[in-house]
């Protein structure tokens, strides 16, 4: 029996059928060289086509090549054949992209929309459809021009992709914002926090009174050093304990472990030293100076049996220090900068335990310190809540991206 080429939600003014047709009847690929200097430019899953004044970082480009870049063009497509990752940008900028990239666009812009066509090839189908012509190569993944084009798209008339496609850039434009929200008040945060940690901005007590002067302290006076472990990913399983992993700062926990976070078990029921609620677990070890460093508070251990684990410090604070005040403490300029010059290695980074003992840090009174991290956890707070907003958007786009595309 034939498929029905109807989408399940629809605009109340169009009827009939979509039609099926290949992408080698749609879309033509663009090949023009670079003639002169545009911006060179890179795209990626997270950021879609951008360049370097986008970027923390520059794009690395072959400059004796740069002749044989293509040029790119607003609204043309953009995907890297050779190292697929899956979906395909499109640009709202002009420059020049490597050869590396595939760069393509309507053979009739009159009968396709733009708009339309961004959004279908973000959609999950499309994307896991694109993941089964993929083979392997020996840096990951690679799609040949002919397997995409003899895709069979399904699409509706010109006017019903303008409207569909109108309708997500709406949505869009109201991620867009959303993600502008959470940004600004992330930023507000960072200058609020240099400001505090600064102490141009200092805060008093509950009857108006000024709290008495910072204090420098090396961390070997504030913290005690609990006995970490080394167990690996290879040791996660059914067991007694949960561990805190280096990996796991970095990429799962986003400064605290509550109740609700999970924590991944280890195989050993061997008798451990165990954290406690308020523990400090830095990251010993990165990739990049940026997160070297990196900390996480256990605010609320429960009844698991918590360790901590590979390339970890665990810091247990007394009572000069609160532990969320250490936490914010960890994000600032001085705190970065300082592992950034104790931190050693070539591929990967680390801190030893002799420099982070000796680390010095500016101390208000520890009331300061509660009403500091009470502040800052309000931003959290609502930083928190918009993310919670865009995440609902994000699944209200996907729910409708299901139902108006076949």
């Amino acid at each position: 029996m034939r498929e029905q080429l109807v989408p399940e939600l629809r605009f109340p003014e169009f009827e009939g059928e979509w039609e099926e047709k290949k992408g080698k009847f749609i879309f033509k690929t663009i090949s023009i060289k670079n003639k002169g200097y545009l911006d060179v430019l890179s795209a990626t899953q997270d950021r879609g086509v951008v360049y370097r004044k986008d970027l923390d970082m520059e794009i690395q480009y072959d400059k004796a090549n740069l002749n044989n870049y293509k040029k790119v063009s607003k609204t043309d497509f953009v995907i890297s054949l050779r190292s697929f990752q899956g979906g395909i940008e499109c640009s709202d900028i002009e420059g020049i992209m490597s050869p590396a990239y595939t760069i393509f666009n309507f053979k009739d812009k009159e009968l396709y929309s733009t708009d339309f066509f961004r959004v279908m090839f973000k959609s999950g189908d499309f994307i896991r459809k694109l993941d089964t012509l993929t083979y392997g190569v020996r840096d990951g993944k690679s799609i040949s021009y002919r397997d995409f084009s003899s895709i069979n798209f399904k699409i509706p008339s010109p006017q019903e992709q303008q409207k569909i496609g109108d309708f997500f850039y709406k949505i869009d434009k109201k991620l867009e914002l959303q993600q502008e929200k959470i940004d600004n008040l992330k930023k507000y945060k960072k200058g609020i926090m240099q400001r505090i940690f600064s102490q141009e901005i200092r805060f008093k007590d509950d009857n108006g009174n000024d709290y008495p002067d910072w204090e420098e302290k090396k961390l070997e006076e504030i913290v005690r050093f609990i006995k970490n472990y080394s167990y690996s990913r290879n040791d996660e399983g059914e067991g007694k304990y949960s561990h805190i992993h280096y990996g796991d700062i970095h990429s799962r926990y986003n400064g605290l472990i509550t109740k609700n976070t999970v924590v991944p078990k280890i195989k050993s029921n061997k008798e451990h030293i165990e954290l406690k609620d308020g523990d400090i677990i830095v990251a010993d070890a990165s990739e990049d100076y940026k997160d070297l460093g990196k900390t996480v508070i256990l605010l609320e251990k429960g009844s698991r049996n918590i360790i901590a684990s590979l390339h970890t410090f665990a810091l247990r604070p007394n009572e000069k220090l609160n532990s969320i005040y250490f936490l914010n403490y960890s994000y600032s300029d001085s705190y970065k900068q300082y592992m950034y010059k104790k931190g050693t290695g070539i591929s990967v980074f680390g801190i030893n335990k002799k420099n982070l003992e000796n680390m010095s840090i500016l101390l208000p009174s520890l009331q300061e310190q509660i009403k500091i991290a009470n502040f800052l956890s309000s931003i959290d707070k609502k930083i928190e809540l918009e993310e919670e907003k865009l995440e609902e958007y994000k699944k209200f786009k996907k729910g409708l991206m299901q139902r108006m595309f076949i």
